[in-house]
C-alpha cells in the first residue's frame, strides 16, 4: 500500500501542476479558474498528509487524483469554448 500511495502522490502532484498551468491561461476572475484553484488547493492539502500505507490513505490520494483529472478535462473544455466565444464578447 505504501508504494501505491507514493506513486499516486507523485502523479497527483504532477497533475496538479498541469491543472495550475492550464488554469493560468484563463482570466483569474473566471469561474473555471476559481474552481481549478479550489481543487488544486484541496488536493495539495490531502497530498501533504503523511503517507500511512493504509487503504484509507490510498483512497484519499485516489480521490484527489480523480478530482484533478476531472478539473483538467473541464479546463480543456473551458479553453476550447473561450477560443470560440472570447470572454470579451
Amino acid at each position: 500500500m505504501e508504494q501505491i500511495a507514493l506513486r499516486l502522490t507523485g502523479h497527483a502532484r504532477a497533475l496538479a501542476a498541469g491543472v495550475r498551468r492550464l488554469a493560468g491561461r484563463l482570466a483569474k476572475s473566471s469561474g473555471p479558474w476559481a474552481l481549478a484553484d479550489v481543487v488544486v488547493c484541496e488536493a495539495e492539502g490531502r497530498l501533504s498528509a503523511a503517507r500511512e500505507g493504509t487503504v484509507r490513505c490510498v483512497q484519499v490520494r485516489a480521490v484527489s487524483f480523480r478530482a484533478l483529472c476531472e478539473r483538467l478535462e473541464r479546463l480543456g473544455v473551458a479553453l476550447a469554448l473561450e477560443r470560440v466565444v472570447p470572454s470579451g464578447g
